[in-house]
C-alpha cells in the first residue's frame, strides 16, 4: 500500500510542477510586455522541455514524452484561435483568458495545430 501511495503523490506532485511551470511561462509573459500582441500557446513535458507557438507561426517540433505528465495553456489570439478550431475540445475556463490542457487532449491539439 505504501508503495501506490508514494507512486500516487508523485504522480499529483509531477501534475502540480508541470501546471506551474506553463501557468509561469504565461505569467512572465505578461510581466515583461508580450500583452496581447504576443500571447502564446505554451507546452511542457514529462522532461521539462518547454515549446511556445503563436498563430501565423510554422509549428515547432516537439517531443511530446510521457503523454500523461504533458501540459498546455493557451491565452488571448492562441486560446481565441483554438476555441474556433477546435469547437469539441474541452474548455476548463470557458470564460477565462487562460486554459490549460494536460495529457491526450494537449497532445491532439499540439499533433493537429
Amino acid at each position: 500500500m505504501h508503495y501506490y501511495w508514494n507512486k500516487l503523490n508523485m504522480a499529483l506532485l509531477r501534475r502540480i510542477f508541470t501546471d506551474w511551470i506553463v501557468l509561469v511561462l504565461l505569467g512572465l509573459g505578461a510581466m515583461i510586455g508580450w500583452g496581447e500582441a504576443h500571447a502564446a500557446f505554451t507546452c511542457v513535458n514529462s522532461n521539462s522541455e518547454v515549446v511556445t507557438w503563436t498563430v501565423g507561426h510554422p509549428v515547432p517540433s516537439f517531443n511530446l514524452g510521457d503523454i500523461n505528465q504533458l501540459a498546455c495553456a493557451a491565452s488571448f489570439q492562441e486560446l481565441d484561435y483554438l476555441r474556433n478550431k477546435f469547437d469539441g475540445l474541452p474548455m476548463t475556463n470557458k470564460g477565462g483568458r487562460i486554459v490549460i490542457w494536460r495529457g491526450y487532449n494537449a497532445a491532439f491539439i499540439l499533433d493537429n495545430l
